[in-house]
């Protein structure tokens, strides 16, 4: 998605089955552009955080954003989440 200087380049991600507990960060850098994408300028960088664990009989996928947490029960047969 763009729109003038703003270029959404987020993509969707897939969590497949078998699930195992695992947790994994990343560090995602928000930029801005004002020469149509030629060089870019970092504005933000903020840490995602994504854990798998299993909680009784059911597995959740805890995302914490920036420090803000929330949590997804994950469907038996995995699922996958698409860009719009």
């Amino acid at each position: 998605m763009s729109s003038g200087g703003v270029t959404d380049r987020h993509v969707g991600y897939t969590v497949f089955t078998p699930y195992k507990e695992a947790a994994t960060s990343v560090t995602q850098t928000y930029q801005y552009s004002t020469d149509r994408g030629k060089s870019w300028v970092d504005v933000r960088q903020v840490t995602i955080t994504r854990s798998i664990t299993r909680v009784g009989g059911a597995w959740e996928q805890r995302i914490s954003l920036g420090g803000a947490p929330a949590t997804i029960v994950l469907p038996p047969k995995g699922f996958t989440q698409t860009k719009q």
